[in-house]
């Protein structure tokens, strides 16, 4: 009976935890580069359940809000450039996504997330 009431506690405790932490995030982001701005739904990846791990790798924890941004350490000189980081994370990501859900609204191509003005 104990065990049964620690879980039900800690599920909520988790439950509730991941919607504050949802509810503080922004629901777009805009990265602006010289092939065009991309538009990102932080929010809505987010709830599809990817945690900010998923994206800033430097975070202790699956909730902290990461205070660098992917530029600050994805120079051009660095050995992962920014370019290099976004490419393989995102398009990497969308294939994979696309593949296991047969789900075609992940974009891959250039044109889908570079906007041109």
């Amino acid at each position: 009976m104990k065990k049964t009431a620690f879980a039900i506690i800690l599920g909520a405790m988790f439950i509730l935890g991941t919607t504050a932490a949802m509810t503080d995030v922004p629901e777009n982001i805009t990265f602006e580069n010289s092939k065009g701005a991309v538009a990102f739904p932080h929010k809505a990846h987010q709830e599809l359940g990817y945690t900010c791990k998923t994206c800033h790798h430097n975070v202790e924890g699956d909730n902290d809000t990461p205070d660098q941004k992917c530029h600050d350490c994805h120079t051009a000189d660095s050995d992962v450039t920014a370019k290099d980081a976004f490419h393989g994370n995102c398009s990497g990501c969308h294939k994979d996504y696309k593949k296991e859900h047969k789900d075609t609204t992940a974009p891959t191509s250039c044109s889908k997330c570079h906007e041109k003005e």
